[in-house]
């Protein structure tokens, strides 16, 4: 099995990481070190982003199911009268 390799940039803040990829130009692991900690923050921003939609779209459910009882029942109230049952 091969061992991950430790992060030899992982001590760097992201603004070091900034400035060293600009001093250093072509050098790819600066940009890769960004790259894989935008990744990371992207998909923790992500899981909370989808889970506020799924709340959000419930909660949508609910009031449309709400509106539809209250505009049917008022609906049933004008429109379908009761005949009382004179069989008796």
């Amino acid at each position: 099995m091969d061992k991950e390799k430790p992060n030899p940039l992982a001590h760097c803040s992201d603004d070091e990481l900034v400035a060293e990829h600009t001093i250093q130009g072509a050098n790819s692991h600066f940009l890769s070190e960004m790259m894989r900690r935008h990744k990371d923050a992207s998909e923790v921003l992500g899981r909370r982003m989808n889970r506020w939609l799924l709340w959000f779209t419930i909660a949508i459910f609910a009031l449309t199911g709400v509106l539809v009882w209250l505009g049917f029942k008022a609906f049933a109230a004008q429109h379908l009268v009761v005949v009382p049952d004179r069989s008796a």
